[in-house]
């Protein structure tokens, strides 16, 4: 096309292929026939403006329409004018937006088509802009909604690759999964109900295993919870049970006190009894020795007078008879005294004995009242079932804990992946915010790896600008700078961003600027050998700016320098290096004519030293021949979109985009790493019911067992501590109080006999005596007198101190009987007892007092009641207490009351989804049946149409087949195609078949769903590219006979060749194609060789 090409048209003929055409024949072409058309086809196509055309008009078959023409001709604009009119998506055609499909230089475009209908045609127009469109039907202003609906209601479905197959989705049909095939196909036929019966079971089957899903979570979350709260249990009993021990432990030390009161009353009692016996005894000696003073008196005064006539011989003999007599005496005396220790010690017993006796009865008692209350005992083969039970229980439970904590490792590892998306999410964002453009360098963060020279200037300059900022941080002298121009300057208008970046080298756009070649040589120095960045020096010469009359006069929004902000430096540089101040723009697009006058304008570069011009997306070159007459002649440059003017993000464009998609996919990931962590946890659920389902019979066997094991612990504890009591009482009935008294009495009178002995004994050995001295000395008979006498006084003076000294010792008794008894009233120790037993009472409560009050009586009942029990008794449930004592504390009861709300929500939860699972159940058990009968009705009438057709001219064997699976989302519908007898039915695919192969299949695909569909008209587009010429002349024959034969389906098929010798039929429409510059086409023609387009396009 010339830099100027004018408007174009759109060339269509329509001729049966019998028939040839001669340059005379009428201009107008003939008109179709209209009596042959359906609801829905399209009868006519206009176009105005729309990319090649300038305005054509398209008038079709009710049959085949076979569109033809060269490639660049035109021939795919039909396929978008019928896209784009109809209310498809641009992106069906592969367009971004509306704005490309408008001619050059044209700012807006129309596309108008005419339905046939009942009882008159309709006709859709979209007139559009590059940002909005106006739709139209049948002249009246209408809104897109209203035209969807219009559209819908004829079944066009432009999404429907069965139904429009556009150049650029050719590859697309064989590349899609059997799952979508299998909507597509259902969305054809018939009216679609099929599709909506599908998504209505996929969604009732969805709804279903969802509920399934959230029922086992909830019921493996109710086992889990079970168990939790059965050990919460455990510790709640264990803690309430350690309480209460701890309280019965707390009362019985408030007893003591009382204890000690009751024991002072009983000590006080008994002392005083002791006391007044020995009191008793002491006064009965002191009477008993008034006679023996006055034998002792009347036996010294009589020694004292045979004193005098005794002489010393006499004596000694007396003396050492004294000293034999006084050793027998001591010996009465030491018998004496153990028989008075006999008696104290027997009395003693007597009293303890009978205290013992009382209270072992009593313990006997109780402890027989009690075996009778228990229940009987259990048989040990009882008690051994429930353990097997219980280990096979445990066991079972530990098998299924087991799989919970793989799936609890997996979603460990799963969040731990979640996080790590989280924070490079939470990094991207960062990236995206930065303000520093030095960023636009970093290859890290604008996809900049490569090996070609912008990357590696662009990644040698993101680090000298690293290392300069980093020596001018560490206070190195370093020379003045700008940095480079990416960096420091943007363009103060994003929209001409694109036209700097036009304007700039590489070399440019990366080149750190400095005054002087000295302070570059010292730059240079700085960064050294291994970074090769660009420097530039501003130029202290600038040539003069482009007059402002002359970007007037051409219409140009002014020269690149002036919608560029920066150092004033580095826009000088930029201008001494590149004139950008000697570069004209405009953004909007100009006239070919204008663009064309300024390219060969010799003043403006000669004079005004242009050399170049931008303007819209293109940007031109002027140059000027060096030979001959010195032409001026240009070239032309696409421009692209900015990277790194437009934005002051620190990004360029392509890094923001590169971000923004990492960012998305990683969000993606998350979501997947989330649901996956939901998954895991439902399944989760279902076990942990089951593991608290176990825990919870598995308790309840325990405490079955516990209560089996107690009575027969009961049973042997009470009949062991029966035995030991009865043996207790057999020992102390043998010592009875009788048995004592009797034995008490009986040491008195040895007591008493004692005495009378030592004294007759004394009395008998001193007669013994003065009968020998009588008989060996009579004549002495005078110191025999006094022996005599003397024995008689040391015999009473003896007997009289032995005598003093038992006084002294029942005296010793008596006063300690007496201390005894003042202490036992002592006020000190009472005082402090009933201190405590007042505080007691001060601090304790009314349940408090009663409870102890209730504990002392039965004690008193059972005569055990003193301080020495009381104290035992502590040490004994301080033991008790120790052996209950674990970790537990209050937090467990609040742990456990929670567990169990959770458990009661679960409970409330689970019959609702079994009503939600009955019900889809129901639903789909209605509704299945129908809608797979059909579709297995239409799979087998397109397999046997697709065989048919495929195997009679290009195949050795095809078919199609319904793909059954358990979840009705993954159901699938497959092409099957055998090209050779010796290959396997194989899957159509991108993979196992060529690209002609793949076209040839497709389109037997889609002419055998002819007659199952209610859809107007079907779009395919170059679908014969790759085909060999025996499957391409195939496929052209069957596609003519199915649109002919059964019309019901109107056909259009694009393609940019024809092979010779097609069958053609007389109902179809041949449009050739050739968009051009008429006036050019006028001037080439010659009569007889040519068609008069010129009588085409008036």
């Amino acid at each position: 096309m010339a830099p100027g090409g004018s408007r174009k048209r759109g060339r269509h003929q329509t001729e049966d292929s019998s028939t040839t055409e001669s340059s005379t024949r009428s201009s107008s072409p003939k008109r179709r026939r209209t009596d042959k058309f359906h609801r829905g086809q399209i009868a006519r196509v206009t176009v105005k403006n729309f990319t090649t055309y300038a305005d054509g008009e398209f008038r079709c078959s009710p049959t085949l329409n076979l569109v033809i023409g060269p490639n660049g001709t035109g021939k795919s604009t039909l396929v978008a004018a019928i896209c784009l009119g109809l209310g498809g998506d641009p992106k069906l055609i592969s367009r971004d937006n509306m704005k490309s499909m408008i001619r050059a230089g044209q700012s807006s475009a129309s596309v108008e088509v005419e339905l046939v209908d009942n009882p008159a045609n309709i006709v859709i127009r979209r007139d559009f802009n590059a940002k909005t469109s106006t739709w139209y039907i049948n002249g009246l202003l209408k809104s897109e909604k209203e035209v969807l609906a219009k559209v819908k209601e004829f079944n066009i479905q432009l999404n429907n690759l069965c139904h429009f197959l556009p150049q650029e989705r050719v590859s697309e049909f064989a590349s899609m999964d059997s799952k979508k095939l299998l909507e597509e196909i259902q969305r054809t036929l018939g009216d679609g109900h099929l599709l909506k019966w599908h998504r209505q079971l996929i969604a009732w089957d969805n709804e279903l295993q969802e509920s399934e899903d959230e029922r086992e979570r909830l019921l493996e979350m109710q086992k889990t919870l079970e168990v939790e709260r059965d050990k919460l249990m455990e510790e709640k009993d264990a803690y309430e049970s350690y309480q209460a021990k701890k309280t019965v432990v707390d009362m019985h030390r408030e007893l003591i006190p009382f204890a000690q009161k009751h024991d002072m009353a009983h000590q006080l009692q008994q002392t005083k009894q002791d006391y007044e016996e020995a009191k008793l005894l002491f006064q009965r000696h002191e009477q008993s020795l008034e006679p023996m003073r006055n034998i002792l008196e009347e036996a010294t005064v009589k020694a004292d007078r045979l004193r005098q006539g005794r002489n010393s011989d006499s004596l000694k003999t007396l003396k050492q008879t004294q000293h034999t007599l006084e050793d027998k005496i001591d010996r009465y005396r030491e018998n004496f005294k153990s028989i008075q220790g006999e008696i104290v010690l027997k009395r003693k017993k007597a009293m303890d004995s009978q205290k013992l006796l009382s209270k072992k009865n009593a313990e006997r008692k109780k402890y027989l009242e009690r075996l009778k209350e228990l229940p009987d005992r259990v048989d040990q083969s009882e008690i051994d079932e429930i353990r097997d039970e219980r280990n096979r229980l445990r066991s079972e439970q530990a098998d299924i804990q087991r799989d919970i904590d793989i799936n609890r490792d997996k979603i460990s590892d799963l969040q731990r992946q979640a996080k790590q998306c989280s924070n490079q999410i939470k990094e991207y964002d960062r990236r995206l915010t930065t303000t520093d453009n030095l960023s636009k360098l970093d290859p890290e963060g604008n996809g900049g790896h490569g090996r070609n020279y912008r990357f590696q200037i662009r990644a040698q300059s993101y680090q000298a600008h690293l290392r300069l900022r980093r020596l001018k941080e560490s206070g190195e002298n370093v020379p003045t700078y700008w940095e480079c121009p990416v960096v420091s300057c943007w363009a103060k208008d994003p929209s001409y961003a694109k036209y700097l970046e036009a304007a700039m080298d590489n070399n440019s756009r990366f080149s750190i600027t400095v005054t002087s070649n000295e302070d570059a040589k010292r730059i240079e120095k700085l960064l050294g050998s291994d970074i090769n960045a660009p420097l530039r020096v501003i130029s202290r010469e600038q040539a003069p700016n482009l007059s402002r009359n002359v970007i007037a006069e051409y219409g140009f929004d002014g020269v690149l320098s002036d919608f560029l902000e920066g150092p004033k430096e580095v826009i000088q540089m930029l201008i001494s290096t590149l004139y950008l101040n000697l570069i004209p723009v405009k953004k909007a697009a100009m006239n070919p004519d204008l663009v064309s006058r300024i390219a060969q304008s010799e003043s403006l570069f000669t004079q005004h030293r242009v050399r170049r011009f931008m303007e819209n997306f293109s940007s031109y070159n002027m140059k000027k021949s060096a030979y001959g007459s010195r032409d001026l002649w240009y070239t032309t440059e696409k421009i692209r979109n900015a990277q790194y003017f437009g934005n002051n993000k620190g990004l360029t464009e392509d890094g923001i985009q590169r971000i923004e998609q990492a960012k998305a996919e990683l969000n993606l990931k998350l979501r997947e790493i989330t649901a996956e962590i939901q998954t895991l946890e439902d399944g989760m659920r279902g076990k942990r019911d089951e593991v608290k389902d176990l825990q919870e019979q598995f308790n309840d066997l325990g405490r079955h067992r516990d209560t089996k094991v107690k009575v027969n612990k009961d049973h042997d504890k009470v009949e062991q501590r029966i035995k030991e009591v009865e043996s207790e009482i057999s020992e102390l009935e043998t010592l009875s109080p009788e048995h004592f008294s009797d034995e008490v009495k009986k040491s008195q009178e040895e007591l008493v006999q004692a005495h009378r002995a030592l004294a007759r004994k004394r009395l008998d050995l001193s007669n013994h005596l003065g009968t020998r001295v009588g008989a060996l000395a009579q004549y002495k008979f005078v110191e025999f007198k006094y022996i005599d006498a003397e024995s008689r006084s040391r015999n009473a003076q003896g007997l009289m101190s032995q005598l003093d000294a038992i006084g002294k010792d029942m005296k010793q008794v008596y006063q300690a009987a007496k201390k005894a008894y003042q202490d036992a009233k002592s006020t000190d120790r009472s005082i402090a007892i009933e201190n405590a037993i007042r505080l007691f009472y001060e601090r304790a409560d009314l349940h408090l007092r009663q409870r102890v009050e209730g504990l002392m009586n039965e004690y008193k009942t059972a005569e055990t009641f003193s301080e020495a029990n009381m104290i035992e008794k502590v040490q004994h449930l301080e033991e008790e207490l120790l052996t209950l004592q674990g970790n537990s504390d209050r937090s467990a009861i609040e742990n456990f009351h929670r567990k169990q709300q959770d458990l009661d929500k679960i409970a409330n939860s689970i019959p609702q989804l079994e009503a939600t699972i009955q019900e889809n159940a129901l639903k789909i058990e209605e509704l299945s049946p129908r809608w797979l009968s059909a579709l297995k009705e239409y799979v087998e009438r397109i397999s046997d149409e697709f065989n048919r057709r495929f195997t009679k001219d290009v195949a050795s064997d095809g078919r199609v087949e319904l793909g059954i699976a358990d979840r009705y989302r993954d159901y699938e519908l497959r092409i099957l195609t055998q090209f050779r007898p010796t290959a396997p039915l194989k899957v159509l695919d991108h993979q196992s078949q060529s690209g002609g192969e793949r076209a040839v299949a497709t389109i037997f695909f889609i002419m055998s769903i002819q007659g199952l569909t209610d859809a107007p008209f079907r779009v395919v587009d170059e679908i014969n590219q790759g085909m060999d010429p025996t499957n391409e002349r195939a496929a052209h024959r069957n596609l003519v006979q199915t649109a002919s034969v059964s019309p019901e389906s109107q056909y259009f098929l694009v393609t940019p060749k024809l092979l010779t010798g097609l069958y053609y039929s007389k109902d179809m429409a041949i449009h050739c194609i050739y968009a051009a510059d008429s006036d050019h086409l006028v001037s080439r023609a010659t009569a007889g060789n040519y068609l008069d387009f010129r009588a085409l396009v008036k």
